[in-house]
């Protein structure tokens, strides 16, 4: 019996739910500790210029006294901070999103500990797969000193691959590019074309 077949889908989703509400973990975060260098990567990478997150001198005369992270830095201290998704085997799985309540900013040296709890597996009706499932997990994030700076609920899908393949092997793509001196796509660049057997004239997708 296949994996992916309905019944060993089936079998797999019971037996994940017997280890809800237990402490799941994962292979080691990208972080461990919010370094300045840290801290100022992730700003970065965001795009954020807020110099409550680089400029010490500034820092010190907010509310918090110190250097602080952007909040969602915290995703970093653990691999598993967007959601537990393990088990189904042949079930994909896909990020959905992530339901934050903050209580502390962290701050400059702050050492950072996650604690991830399975919450609940829910079925869904979908219209791209056969079966889909939210897979929904409970996260806290404390400090070296105990202090609550967050929790979040993340929640990812996870859906059949051979219902979700079966459905979109229904087309393909066919891409071409015209000799033009600015590189631009023609209008008829992109033409969408049935598979082989499938009695459909192709269409073409307008820029």
């Amino acid at each position: 019996m296949s994996r992916s077949s309905p019944t060993a889908i089936g079998a797999a989703v019971a037996q994940l739910r017997c280890r809800l509400g237990q402490e799941v973990t994962g292979p080691p975060p990208y972080l461990t500790e919010a370094t300045r260098d840290a801290i100022r990567h992730w700003a970065e990478a965001l795009g954020d210029d807020n110099p409550l997150w680089r400029d010490a001198e500034y820092a010190r005369t907010t509310r918090w006294g110190t250097i602080i992270a952007p909040p969602t830095m915290l995703y970093a201290f653990d691999r598993l901070s967007i959601g537990y998704r393990g088990g189904l085997p042949g079930v994909h799985a896909m990020f959905g999103g992530t339901n934050w309540t903050f209580y502390h900013p962290t701050r400059l040296g702050d050492r950072v500990s996650v604690k991830v709890i399975f919450k609940d597996i829910i079925e869904r009706p979908s219209t791209f797969a056969g079966r889909a499932w939210q897979q929904i997990s409970a996260i806290t994030f404390t400090n070296q000193d105990g202090l609550l700076l967050a929790e979040a609920e993340a929640w990812g899908m996870r859906t059949e691959r051979a219902a979700a393949s079966a459905r979109t092997a229904r087309f393909e793509v066919f891409t071409t590019f015209t000799s033009h001196s600015d590189a631009v796509l023609s209008r008829d660049a992109v033409t969408m074309r049935s598979p082989p057997g499938l009695n459909s004239a192709p269409s073409s997708v307008s820029s």
